[in-house]
C-alpha cells in the first residue's frame, strides 16, 4: 500500500495522471512586505498540471511612488503615505507532470491585475518661480487605478511536500491607469498648466508617445489616463495541504 504523504496514481475523466495529495497552496509575498505591502494568495489545483489562483495585496504605508512624484521645480508635494489594495487572480500550467504531492516546478500562465491607491497630497506651486516669494497652497485627495494584463514565467520549489517556495522570475503586463485629483478649493490656471507639464514627465519616464491634457469635470477636480507596460516579479513562500 502506498504511505500516506506519497502521490496516488488516479484515473481523470481526461486522461491517467498522477494527482495532488494536497491540491491547496497558501502563501505570503515576501517582495511584496519589502514595499510595505501584506500580499496573501490562495492557490487551487482543479486538474494535473492547472491551477488557479487568487491573490489580495494591501498597501498600509509608504512614500510617494513614481506615477505620483513631482520633478518640476515650480511645484513640490508631499503625502500623508500612500494606502490602497491589489487584486490579482492567475491561471498557471505546470511544465512538470503531476508526480509530487503538491504543484511544482517550472510553469507558465497569464495574469489580470487591479491596484487601487489613494492618498492626501500637499501642493506647493511657486507661479514665479524661480521667484519663491509668492507661493500657493493647494491640498488634493489623489485616487490612482489600474488595470492590467499579462504574462508570467516562475519556477515553483517543493521542500518536505508541503513548504512552497514561488518565484514568479518574470511577469510582463500592459496595463492602463487612470488618475484623479480632487482640490479642496479651485485651482489657478497657472497651477494647472504646471501640473499637466509635471504629469507628462511622469509619462515620460515609461518612454511613452502620449500627450497628457489635463481635463476638469469642474473647478475642482483633475484627471487623466494613460497606458504603459511593466514587469512583475515575485518570492513567496507558502505551505501546502
Amino acid at each position: 500500500m502506498p504511505q500516506q504523504d506519497s502521490a496516488q496514481y488516479k484515473n481523470t475523466p481526461w486522461s491517467n495522471h498522477w494527482e495532488y495529495d494536497y491540491k491547496n497552496v497558501a502563501k505570503i509575498s515576501l517582495t511584496a512586505l519589502a514595499f510595505s505591502n501584506i500580499s496573501l494568495s490562495y492557490e487551487r489545483s482543479f486538474r494535473p498540471r492547472w491551477t488557479i489562483s487568487l491573490n489580495a495585496g494591501y498597501k498600509f504605508s509608504g512614500g510617494t511612488t513614481n506615477l505620483l512624484g513631482m520633478d518640476s521645480t515650480s511645484i513640490s508635494i508631499s503625502t500623508a503615505g500612500i494606502k490602497g489594495f491589489s487584486v490579482t487572480p492567475e491561471l498557471r500550467y505546470y511544465i512538470k507532470s503531476c508526480e509530487n504531492q503538491s504543484p511544482n516546478g517550472f510553469y507558465a500562465g497569464i495574469y489580470l491585475r487591479y491596484v487601487h491607491y489613494q492618498s492626501e497630497a500637499f501642493f506647493n506651486h511657486y507661479p514665479n518661480y524661480p521667484d519663491k516669494d509668492v507661493v500657493d497652497y493647494f491640498t488634493s485627495d489623489i485616487r490612482l487605478d489600474q488595470y492590467g494584463a499579462g504574462l508570467m514565467i516562475g519556477y515553483q520549489l517543493l521542500i518536505k511536500n508541503r513548504f512552497i517556495f514561488d518565484f514568479i522570475i518574470l511577469g510582463p503586463r500592459t496595463s492602463r491607469v487612470q488618475m484623479i485629483y480632487k482640490f479642496d478649493d479651485n485651482v489657478t490656471d497657472e497651477f494647472l498648466s504646471d501640473l499637466q507639464s509635471n504629469l507628462q514627465q511622469i509619462v515620460d519616464r515609461y518612454g511613452l508617445d502620449y500627450q497628457v491634457e489635463v481635463s476638469q469635470s469642474n473647478s475642482r477636480e483633475v484627471r487623466y489616463s494613460f497606458g504603459f507596460t511593466d514587469i512583475r516579479f515575485s518570492i513567496s513562500i507558502g505551505y501546502a495541504f
